[in-house]
């Protein structure tokens, strides 16, 4: 990747950044004081700025580089993310006690969150793919010892009533932002991937036809352009197959299920669809040049590719299969403190 292609990538990832620093900080924060932006100095040193102050120096010289500065830059994101939903009042700014003192308070300021959420949701899911509203709409329950939110019927939070009520709804606010965040960038992703994977279906379909009406005059295909050779896309449809069953070994059983888990290869004349769960996830087309080194290189950054979508997903499904097992542990124990609360009743005659 060229110094150029990593800055228009920057770039992009600085734009989506700034905006939802926008979002989140509303009338909370004003956002100049968090803005990112960079500039270079001695050649390839990247400096990152929020407002005036620098977060981090880095030499973008290499695609490692280049996660590095989109991490640093989402890192302020977060960063400004908890100290807003956190309600962390400016320095010197007199401090709100027992403005959520109740359970009650504990609820309501949730519920209130989640219809927010939900709204932001709603909006979000109006293209129906690849969500409905229904698979990701938020809800909230409570028991006597724990507070239960889910998306769709996803766990997304499940925390003990006992503890700071302050504490208690800055940690559920966070996770109910940080879903709609992932769904956000999820459907964004998803609906691109879905764009492309058309449009490589569409030309490999056209380039298809074309190539058998040239068989049959008895014309060479050749003349359609350039590209990979038959060869070279059958060995990257190889790497690309073995890359995917290594990615699905080991599925995450009971938290998913396995056609949602499991991802498929699917292979044009013009380049290759990845799918997980019958959706696209990644979208490669074949190399225009199809020497040897332009296709080790093609395979190596695919196989880097699945890798990193399947450490992704597995980390997604750690996450909700961690909030599952704390949900059935505190309804558990629920369970046993209203069983004890029935046999002091009774014992009460």
């Amino acid at each position: 990747m060229t110094k150029e292609e990593m800055i228009a990538e920057l770039d992009e990832v600085l734009g989506k950044a700034n905006i939802k620093l926008v979002e989140i900080c509303g009338a909370e924060k004003p956002v100049e004081e968090v803005v990112v932006t960079y500039d270079f100095s001695e050649g390839d040193k990247l400096l990152v700025r929020s407002g005036l102050n620098e977060v981090k120096s880095i030499r973008l010289d290499s695609i490692a580089a280049l996660k590095v500065a989109k991490k640093t830059i989402w890192g302020v994101v977060d960063k400004v993310r908890d100290e807003v939903i956190g309600h962390e009042p400016r320095q010197g700014a007199p401090k709100d006690h027992g403005r959520i003192s109740s359970f009650e308070d504990v609820m309501a300021e949730i519920e209130k969150v989640i219809a927010v959420a939900n709204k932001k949701l709603a909006e979000m899911t109006e293209g129906g793919f690849p969500f409905v509203f229904s698979e990701v709409e938020m809800s909230v329950e409570a028991d006597s010892a724990g507070i239960y939110v889910h998306s769709g019927s996803t766990p997304v939070c499940a925390t003990p009533r006992i503890g700071s009520p302050e504490g208690t709804v800055r940690e559920v606010k966070a996770k109910i932002f940080n879903l709609v965040d992932e769904t956000r960038a999820a459907i964004e992703r998803r609906s691109s991937l879905r764009d492309e994977s058309e449009a490589l279906q569409k030309e490999s379909e056209k380039l298809s036809a074309a190539a058998e009406a040239l068989r049959a005059a008895g014309l060479d295909t050749s003349i359609l352009g350039g590209g990979a050779s038959s060869a070279a896309a059958e060995a990257i449809v190889k790497a690309v197959k073995k890359a995917v069953r290594l990615a699905n070994k080991s599925p995450m059983v009971g938290v998913v299920e396995y056609r949602d888990f499991k991802m498929e290869v699917k292979g044009f004349i013009g380049g290759i669809v990845v799918t997980a769960g019958g959706k696209p996830c990644l979208v490669t087309r074949f190399p225009k040049i199809g020497n040897n080194k332009t296709v080790e290189r093609t395979i190596a950054f695919i196989k880097e590719d699945i890798a990193a979508l399947d450490a992704s997903r597995r980390a997604y499904f750690r996450r909700v299969a961690e909030e599952a097992e704390k949900e059935e542990s505190l309804r558990e124990i629920a369970r046993r403190l209203d069983s004890a609360d029935e046999l002091l009743k009774a014992a009460r005659g």
